[in-house]
């Protein structure tokens, strides 16, 4: 009996599922194309943009290197204090005057407390201070060491800083060997001066070198002279 020989006609199943794949490789590739320079975009900004423990960390920064005073509010203690010493007067009775310094100074400290926010032992110091002033029937020389312990607490208060040297010259000036009805301009001259300075912009002060102190490396040394 003779052998029929049957070929199979069409397109080989492997041509197809290569043709398949070629297709899809090419699908793929323009889609990876399309998508990358969005990506790309996304990861630069990303890149660009702080986050936010960045900024957190540079508000930190900023805000050490920042002195520690604040800025005199319009209407605030430091303005209050500063229309008390334009308009009050110290009295004339020596017995009056205790108590008039004792309020000069409870606004002296609302005012620190306001423009020297860290000040706190210091205004703590002056309000204790001012207490003792409007106690009645104590003796001249507690009003007085009251008085100037109460001075030179306000001019610590703002130690470093441009409004510490005039305070503390005033403060000087209050004598203990003198009565307090004696240095009545004295007292008003201080309270005036505080008035002003916690007014004004309060700046940090330049600390000078320590003596002995390396010079600076850019001081150029003196020349020598040729003998």
């Amino acid at each position: 009996m003779a052998e029929i020989e049957f070929k199979r006609r069409g397109t080989p199943l492997w041509a197809v599922v290569l043709a398949l794949l070629i297709v899809a490789a090419i699908v793929w590739a323009l889609v990876v194309r399309r998508h990358a320079p969005a990506a790309v975009a996304a990861d630069s900004a990303a890149a660009i943009t702080p986050t936010d423990s960045a900024k957190k960390a540079a508000g930190a920064k900023a805000a050490a290197r920042a002195p520690m005073t604040a800025p005199a509010a319009a209407t605030g203690p430091s303005t209050q204090f500063a229309a008390w010493t334009d308009s009050a007067k110290m009295p004339a009775a020596a017995d009056a005057q205790p108590a008039h310094i004792g309020e000069g100074l409870q606004l002296l400290a609302g005012a620190l407390a306001e423009r020297v926010p860290l000040a706190g032992v210091q205004v703590n110091m002056i309000r204790a201070m001012a207490d003792t002033l409007r106690m009645p029937s104590l003796k001249p020389s507690q009003y007085l060491n009251a008085t100037q312990a109460a001075f030179f607490a306000a001019a610590y208060a703002l130690r470093q800083t441009s409004a510490s040297t005039p305070l503390s010259e005033k403060a000087t000036a209050i004598l203990l060997t003198k009565p307090l009805a004696q240095q009545a301009s004295q007292i008003q001259s201080f309270f005036a001066t505080a008035g002003q300075v916690l007014q004004a912009p309060i700046k940090p002060q330049s600390t000078p070198a320590p003596p002995g102190a390396p010079p600076s490396p850019t001081a150029k040394p003196a020349p020598q002279s040729k003998s």
